[in-house]
């Protein structure tokens, strides 16, 4: 977790300054914004996950992975200088949630096929650059690998609510770099294991906005 906030903060840090030197007023979110916009990004994430299964209970946890994802945004004015941005994300690798290897139980819980649908409403910090607060709903389905007596979890659906911050700025004509921070939160009871996740995740990635 300490990586991914220091990686956000040296990056948005020249971002902030630029914004301090640029006007406010007259600014049209149109033009760079709004409309359809599509990309790529590279994922951080450091998971912790709460499991109890008969008797045992491993908490606190923490795993980090390093991922990718696609996705897809349609943006809307709000005023002279705010812009809603609605749209889905789509994670392109499952992720290892937890490994256990001790006498009576081994193997590994996953999270496969993750998707995500936001909202985030934003506010142009100057006339390149995006700020947004984000909302999201999360879901992904659990596994575990080889499943036994114990890790008995075979797509298991898991649901949650992400919050976040980000900021999106333009790099060339309409190519847009974004970048996202989160807390994302899950919570869900399976027949033998109770699983509680909870992800803080990190986002850098290039869209093309096609308005």
């Amino acid at each position: 977790m300490k990586i991914i906030t220091t990686i956000i903060v040296l990056i948005l840090t020249p971002l902030w300054a630029i914004a301090q030197d640029s006007s406010f007023s007259g600014i049209s979110p149109k033009r760079k914004f709004t409309g359809l916009s599509i990309g790529v990004n590279a994922e951080m994430s450091s998971t912790t996950l709460k499991l109890e299964a008969l008797g045992i209970k491993i908490d606190g946890v923490g795993r980090q992975s390093f991922t990718s994802s696609v996705q897809a945004d349609y943006g809307v004015t709000l005023g002279q200088n705010g812009v809603l941005l609605i749209g889905v994300k789509r994670y392109l690798a499952d992720q290892d949630l937890l490994t256990i290897s001790a006498q009576n139980i081994s193997g590994k819980v996953s999270k496969t096929n993750h998707t995500s649908i936001y909202v985030a409403p934003g506010y142009l910090i100057n006339e390149k650059t995006l700020a947004f607060v984000k909302a999201s709903y999360e879901r992904f389905y659990v596994n575990s690998s080889p499943t036994n007596n114990i890790l008995n979890i075979n797509d298991k659906l898991a649901q949650g609510i992400g919050l976040g911050v980000g900021v999106r700025t333009e790099i060339s004509n309409k190519t847009l770099l974004n970048i996202e921070i989160s807390k994302i939160y899950y919570t869900n009871d399976f027949s033998l294991v109770n699983v509680t996740t909870g992800t803080t995740s990190g986002s850098i990635g290039l869209m093309q906005n096609f308005d």
